[in-house]
């Protein structure tokens, strides 16, 4: 929860944190400064993030065992 106090130190207004990308919700009862009052709303976006520029010269590592000749 977030609040936003006044300079006494009294809250005057709170509101729930999501985690990204999730918002925050009003739900449209009560006072919106009162964080009670609100629910987790859907991402505002929800498109795929691009390929990275890179991503053509990578290749996955995979360990190679090689044996060597006993002298």
């Amino acid at each position: 929860m977030s609040y936003q106090t006044d300079s006494a130190s009294r809250v005057t207004a709170s509101r729930p944190v999501y985690p990204y990308p999730a918002v925050a919700k009003y739900t449209g009862n009560g006072d919106w400064h009162d964080g009670a009052n609100w629910t987790q709303g859907a991402p505002l976006y929800n498109d795929a993030a691009p390929a990275c520029t890179g991503s053509s010269f990578y290749t996955s590592y995979s360990p190679k065992t090689q044996a060597v000749a006993a002298p």
